[in-house]
C-alpha cells in the first residue's frame, strides 16, 4: 500500500478583532479514514490548538487560550472539510497555523494558513 504526502498550497486570512469567528479553510478530496487530524500553531513551537482523532475531537490535548475556542466539523470523515473555526479571534492570534493530516507515522496532507487579525477602527 502506497501513502502519497501532499502539501496544499498555502493561503492567508486576514479578519478585524472582535468578530464572532474566522474560518481557517483547509479541503481534500482524499479518503480520510481512520486519520489524525491536527492544528497547531507553527510559529510559536508548535502549539497544540485542535486534535482529531480516532473519530472524535480531543479536547484533552487541546493547549492554552485556544481551549473551547475552537472547532472543527464532526462529519470530517466524509466530507473532507478540515477547517478549523476559531472563535472570537484577537490580535495574538494573528500568525502560521498548520494542519496535519496523519496516519499512524506517516503524513498525509499539509497545509500553512496564515491569519492576520487586525485591529478595530476606533
Amino acid at each position: 500500500m502506497f501513502c502519497f504526502f501532499s502539501v496544499l498550497p498555502s493561503e492567508t486570512v486576514e479578519v478585524r478583532e472582535g468578530l464572532k469567528s474566522v474560518l481557517l479553510p483547509v479541503k481534500t478530496q482524499r479518503r480520510l479514514h481512520n486519520v489524525r487530524v491536527e492544528w497547531s500553531r507553527s510559529d510559536r513551537a508548535n502549539v497544540r490548538i485542535q486534535v482529531f482523532e480516532n473519530g472524535q475531537t480531543r479536547s484533552d490535548q487541546q493547549q492554552g487560550v485556544y481551549l473551547g475556542r475552537t472547532k472543527m466539523k464532526a462529519d470530517l470523515q466524509q466530507t473532507g472539510d478540515l477547517s478549523l473555526t476559531l472563535r472570537a479571534p484577537q490580535l495574538d492570534d494573528s500568525g502560521v497555523y498548520a494542519c496535519v493530516v496523519s496516519r499512524g507515522a506517516a503524513k498525509l496532507l499539509q497545509k500553512a494558513v496564515t491569519l492576520r487579525v487586525k485591529g478595530q477602527s476606533v
